[in-house]
């Protein structure tokens, strides 16, 4: 990986030696390198000074004062070496300088001997003491090894009918054989040797550097949960995420992005380290999930890294350009493995790869994050439903005991006044029995919600005459209908059909629409049609009563919710009819439709795929058979 500004790319050393074998023998090179010229600093000073010595001695000899001059060559090359050796740009070739160096002293010394006719054992020896020595001293391998030993050998015997014989040459060539073949197996043995102890360390190393990665990963990744469990519940938490990520990943900036469910598209909800215009752009642009190939990887569950905003074909290079992205790297946030969101992070003029350590403080962050949201959901859903049972509670509280007080007040009339009249008594006992009725409606709403919520609530599929179960659902309407200044109007235009369906579910759908309508229309009128579409009967039911604000459609359909939800409102009810309209619908596997406009009236349409209708059962014939059972399989969403 390519190090990056202020070392926050950078690998850990040693993290790639073991695992890339190239790398682990070029690492290996270099370290050799280095050992080679460390130990020739030594050993060319020790071979200057024992040389002096034997030159101090040897110039006393008759015939041997030139030993001066190649004592001084000898000098001069290892002057020469020790030189090139400190110019970096030849740091790489350190071991082929030793070599060309230690290569000419053992030439230098031949020569000399056979110039002044020196004993060819004692030149032998010398020769061999050199190529042992330097095998053991310098690391540089059989390669080096071998030219060394090639040299002495070649250049021994040439010189050899020039040196003195004072036993049979063929026991100095014996000897020269020896050493050399000698040194350049123990040269192959002990780099064999120090590239395993080296390869162990690298191994050790990297073993090292990856439990410090991990915990360092772990330290940040733990302290970045701590940090989002205080933060649950603020309304800048994605922001304090953001800012956890640069501080962790040590990016430029950071930004968040979430998806809107309902437009289906990821809108940018934070970020830091960017500029004001950038984030201001941002803000009014919607992302849906098909405008960019970034987004498929990333509903593939992908964490995508765009080492070069120029470069790359996720995102218009334009754009990143235009946002100052040089690079940068998205990771998915998923809840039940859909995508929910994204954390970017990136740098506004560094280029290059991110480092594993980044990408695994990516991936775990946002995995932290998807907890965190999911936490903040399921505790806001929790508000919610504390919420929504306060207003149960109060709503029926209030509802209940209205009708209760009647009863309790008309049955209190009855029994202080035993001389009521006939028409009195009958006006009393309609209207304890209008309220009873009223409070049996409400204990039966409750009754079927908590049918519905248990899973208990089958489909019975039955053989249905439509025109009986409306007239049935007129009859109980008649007292509400003959309200004065109030018209209801029945119409059916599916007379003799039969339906296959849930007879007790249907007749509920119609009552709890015709009620409604009935309850929030003061004077007017109310329309209930039936009619069929192709395979559908269509229920409409229209009033002229006070209607709904389009903004509150989507609340009516909620469970104990009303327009006016105070314990003061105008009209009763504890806010079930229509949130159990809707689950019934759905279980019938139908829709239902809301048009209304405020003071003009509503109208609520229920469309049923109804399969199967037939023309009513007459003279002895059955009624249609019901659904198959694939057909009465509920409807899910």
């Amino acid at each position: 990986m390519t190090s990056g500004v202020d070392g926050a790319a950078a690998e850990p050393a040693g993290s790639t030696l073991a695992a890339d074998p190239l790398g682990l023998r070029r690492s290996y090179a270099v370290e050799t390198a280095r050992l080679v010229r460390a130990r020739l600093d030594v050993s060319l000073p020790l071979f200057i000074v024992f040389m002096g010595i034997d030159v101090l001695f040897e110039r006393r000899m008759p015939g041997h004062e030139s030993v001066v001059v190649a004592y001084a060559a000898e000098i001069v090359i290892c002057l020469v070496a020790f030189a090139l050796t400190r110019i970096p740009r030849l740091a790489e070739h350190v071991t082929a300088i030793a070599t060309v160096a230690t290569s000419g002293l053992a030439l230098a010394m031949v020569i000399y001997s056979a110039y002044v006719g020196s004993p060819a054992d004692a030149v032998a020896i010398g020769q061999v003491c050199m190529m042992t020595c330097l095998a053991v001293v310098l690391p540089w391998g059989w390669r080096a090894q071998l030219v060394l030993a090639g040299t002495s050998f070649v250049s021994f015997t040439a010189a050899l009918p020039l040196l003195a014989q004072t036993s049979p040459s063929l026991f100095a060539l014996v000897g020269m054989v020896t050493g050399a073949t000698s040194s350049c197996v123990a040269a192959i043995f002990l780099d064999r040797y120090r590239f395993e102890a080296f390869t162990r360390a690298a191994e050790r190393s990297r073993a090292y550097a990856l439990q410090e990665e991990e915990a360092e990963i772990s330290t940040a990744l733990l302290h970045v949960g701590q940090t989002l469990s205080q933060l649950v519940g603020r309304s800048d938490l994605l922001e304090q995420v953001n800012r956890l990520v640069t501080g962790a990943l040590g990016c430029d900036w950071s930004s968040t992005f979430v998806l809107d469910e309902q437009a289906d598209a990821l809108r940018f909800v934070a970020n830091v380290g960017s500029r004001e215009e950038v984030r201001t752009e941002l803000e009014h642009i919607d992302f849906p999930l098909d405008s960019l190939p970034l987004f498929e990887e990333l509903r593939r569950g992908h964490l995508v890294e765009v080492p070069d905003a120029r470069t790359q074909s996720v995102v218009p290079p334009d754009l990143l350009l235009r946002w100052e992205v040089a690079s940068m790297m998205c990771v998915p946030i998923c809840r039940n493995d859909r995508l929910t969101g994204f954390i970017a992070s990136g740098y506004r003029t560094r280029t290059g790869p991110f480092t594993r350590k980044q990408r695994r403080l990516a991936i775990g962050i946002a995995q932290a994050v998807a907890v965190g949201l999911e936490n903040e959901r399921l505790i806001r859903d929790l508000r919610a439903a504390n919420r929504l049972k306060s207003d149960f509670v109060s709503t029926m509280s209030h509802e209940l005991r209205t009708p209760l007080n009647v009863i309790l007040g008309y049955a209190e009339m009855l029994g202080e006044a035993p001389g009521l009249s006939a028409h009195d008594t009958e006006h009393l006992a309609q209207g304890i029995r209008r309220s009873a009725t009223e409070l049996l409606e409400l204990v039966t709403a409750t009754l079927d919600l908590g049918r519905m919520e248990s899973g208990r609530d089958v489909l019975r599929v039955e053989p249905v005459a439509l025109a009986e179960l409306l007239h049935e659902v007129e009859l109980e309407f008649e007292p509400l209908s003959q309200r004065a200044g109030l018209t209801v109007t029945w119409r059916n235009d599916c007379d003799s059909e039969v339906v296959a369906t849930d007879r007790v579910k249907l007749k509920t759908i119609v009552k709890n629409l015709v009620g409604n309508a009935i309850k929030y229309t003061p004077q007017g009128s109310v329309d209930v049609r039936v009619r069929r579409d192709g395979d559908d009967v269509v229920l409409a039911v229209a009033d002229t009563g006070i209607g709904i604000d389009q903004q509150d459609v989507a609340t009516i359909f909620e469970m104990f919710r009303q327009i006016d939800g105070s314990a003061t409102r105008t009209y009763g009810g504890v806010g079930l009819g229509l949130y159990i309209v809707r689950q019934l619908v759905e279980r019938l596997r139908g829709r239902i439709e809301v048009a209304s406009e405020p003071g003009a009236g509503s109208t609520f349409t229920v469309r049923l795929p109804l399969e199967r209708l037939a023309p009513r059962a007459t003279n002895g014939r059955e009624p249609a058979a019901p659904l198959a059972p694939a057909a009465t399989a509920a409807r899910s969403d």
